[in-house]
């Protein structure tokens, strides 16, 4: 009970965090199961009224797990009007033995992503702007012992959809779909992509 006391505070001092333009609140629930000296640790987190000052109104939740040296990814969802993300996955937080198959996998996918929402969000303007929607998904595999990346697998496939009112000249209106592989520092990418606008 203490140790889970200790949590929620902590939990509570990181959700009191000040981040410029990020304002609403955060609610987690931790859950401890199992022995004292090595407990099953269960996280739930939600945001309630949370809104960045970038991209507006956006919601969180989440569910996460941690038993023995690994790290569950249940799952995350990030929504606003700039588009989704979803996360799930699992993280070996031990150090292993090499082989092919490396210990740790993360999936992510995005749906109606606005590019130029996100980059006006990262403080990049530029003159002209894509005027497109992304989708897609990526898997990650990646061993957490590895400092300088060279097991690191990614591959990632995404497309692009012209926004219906891209039809200024500021807008290319990009269009298609781009895939993208890294494997042990070879990368690969294909990608067939067009302009409404040139």
């Amino acid at each position: 009970a203490l140790a889970a006391q200790r949590l929620q505070e902590r939990a509570a001092r990181l959700a009191r965090i000040d981040v410029p333009g990020l304002a609403g609140h955060l609610a987690s629930t931790v859950e401890l199961r199992g022995s004292i000296a090595a407990p099953d640790v269960s996280l739930a987190v939600t945001t309630r009224d949370a809104s960045y000052a970038t991209i507006g109104p956006f919601t969180l939740s989440g569910r996460s797990s941690l038993r023995g040296t690994r790290a569950e990814i249940q799952t995350l969802d990030v929504r606003s009007t700039t588009g989704s993300l979803h996360v799930e996955g699992g993280i070996e937080l031990a150090e292993t033995p090499h082989t092919a198959t490396l210990p740790s996998r993360v999936a992510l996918r995005w749906s109606d992503l606005r590019l130029d929402d996100l980059m006006r969000a990262f403080g990049s303007s530029p003159r002209i702007r894509s005027g497109s929607l992304a989708s897609g998904e990526a898997m990650i595999d990646f061993d957490a012992y590895d400092r300088v990346l060279s097991r690191f697998r990614l591959s990632a496939t995404t497309t692009l959809d012209a926004l219906a009112n891209a039809s200024s000249a500021e807008f290319l209106a990009l269009s298609g779909r781009a895939d993208v592989n890294l494997d042990n520092g070879r990368w690969s990418l294909r990608h067939a992509i067009q302009a409404r606008r040139a």
